[in-house]
């Protein structure tokens, strides 16, 4: 039985996986069907403290995958790329679109939004990348991250923003 690295280094490859192309595709549908699925949790009031109360954390199978995932995708790109995903429409007709990935979009929707309430997903899997995967946190990304972390923490005034930025 093969065992997945936990020790934060990232592998190089298709170490689990015969076919690389099938498994890139499957990592960029995987992760389109994870960002649909914060942005609908967020809606729903899920994560990040519908109630005032901040409880609303990611369940930590979810928070594993999304940290799994988001780390094979970013490690691919050393500030943004794109994937490139293809989005069933009810027409049966299938349209192709790009979405931004990297510590760069992450950055600018933490400068832009991070003091509102939807972002608390995407805190949480920052601090998951950051302590299950520290190798993968260059000197150089910390800085480019610890920027916008600055700035959210100096204007937020949101108390579960607060919370989960403090830890």
């Amino acid at each position: 039985m093969t065992r997945l690295p936990t020790d934060g280094l990232v592998c190089v490859g298709s170490q689990f996986s015969g076919d690389s192309d099938r498994w890139d595709r499957c990592l960029r549908h995987l992760y389109q069907l994870l960002d649909r699925h914060l942005a609908r949790i967020v809606k729903q009031g899920l994560a990040g403290g519908g109630g005032g109360g901040g409880g609303g954390d990611l369940s930590q199978p979810l928070l594993t995958l999304a940290t799994r995932v988001c780390l094979q995708i970013y490690k691919g790109t050393e500030t943004s790329g794109y994937i490139d995903v293809t989005q069933i429409t009810a027409s049966s007709s299938n349209k192709r679109r790009k979405i931004e990935v990297g510590l760069v979009p992450l950055a600018d929707l933490l400068r832009s939004e991070g003091t509102l309430p939807h972002t608390l997903p995407w805190y949480q899997i920052l601090l998951s990348l950051l302590t299950r995967h520290p190798q993968f946190f260059t000197e150089q990304r910390c800085l480019f991250m610890l920027e916008p972390l600055k700035q959210v923490m100096a204007a937020c005034t949101h108390p579960p923003v607060q919370d989960t930025l403090m830890r």
